[in-house]
């Protein structure tokens, strides 16, 4: 681990051992990449970014998902069953 590191942990209230000043000087052996630290050290970040990402999902999608308006009413075709023309 690098000095300015090492000051950094200490002031967070970690403690630096000689273990992790010496995995720090190697790297992680997982790679400990964005991603693998985010999910350590933010779960509900990650949780509320998949969110995010499923909205926006939706939202692409939504013409795929609704094909018709909201107000769009067909008066002859009400009282019909269900049908290819509307699933």
């Amino acid at each position: 681990m690098r000095p300015f590191a090492a000051f950094l942990a200490n002031r967070r209230g970690r403690s630096v051992t000689p273990k992790a000043v010496q995995a720090g000087a190697q790297g992680s052996p997982t790679g400990g990449g964005f991603l693998t630290r985010l999910r350590r050290e933010k779960p509900l970040a990650v949780v509320l970014g998949i969110v995010l990402l499923l909205l926006i999902g939706v939202a692409l999608l939504a013409d795929m998902l609704a094909p018709f308006g909201p107000n769009e009413v067909f008066l002859m075709d009400r009282l019909q069953g269900s049908s290819a023309r509307y699933p």
